[in-house]
């Protein structure tokens, strides 16, 4: 989600809150330094270690990372245990298997049956760990421009020509001409 306001002068480049540095968050501060606006990150984590849950990148997706900066693909492969291409030496290519995993042989990967294949090419498929790819992420970015441990409470549109006010947990406050918000978690109390 976004929302924006329009304080900024003709010829300035706007003000950007990012309030979330996931995987998303990181690659589009990374493409607005390099487009020279100005960005903060505000991230309710402690640190960018938290969850490691295996991830995994198409070429497409790659090809992309690269367009918005070429920094971005390099930080994916020198993060870690970067996985390779799942093919052999016969057949090179990575592909999405869709099989019967649900009936007989179960308990056995090796014997369910193939009901398609689809190739993704050679090195179609590059994976790593979430958070090691956060932490390469995040050495990209000058260390002023991210705040951990910032939870956002509220944000307020001011009106035209107003810069937003995003208010934290914490009690502190920021302003800007634009925020994003990514994966921001509402919680339902129950009774």
């Amino acid at each position: 989600m976004s929302t924006a306001a329009s304080s900024s002068s003709p010829g300035e480049q706007p003000e950007v809150i990012i309030v979330g540095g996931g995987i998303i968050g990181l690659v589009l501060t990374i493409g607005l330094l390099r487009a020279g606006a100005k960005v903060k990150v505000y991230e309710q984590a402690q640190g960018f270690r938290e969850i490691g849950a295996g991830i995994a990148f198409t070429a497409n997706a790659i090809r992309c990372m690269n367009l918005i900066d070429p920094v971005i693909p390099v930080a994916l492969r020198s993060s870690g245990s970067v996985a390779t291409s799942n093919g052999g030496a016969e057949d090179p290519d990575d592909y999405l298997r869709w099989i019967d995993g649900y009936e007989r042989h179960r308990d056995d990967p090796r014997k369910q049956r193939l009901f398609y294949k689809l190739s993704a090419g050679p090195r179609g498929f590059e994976g790593c760990r979430r958070d090691q790819f956060l932490e390469s992420l995040v050495k990209c970015i000058p260390p002023e421009v991210v705040e951990l441990r910032k939870r956002l409470e509220t944000i307020e549109d001011r009106g035209e020509g107003q810069k937003l006010l995003l208010t934290f947990r914490d009690g502190t406050t920021a302003e800007a001409d634009v925020g994003m918000l990514y994966h921001v978690p509402t919680y339902t109390t129950l009774s």
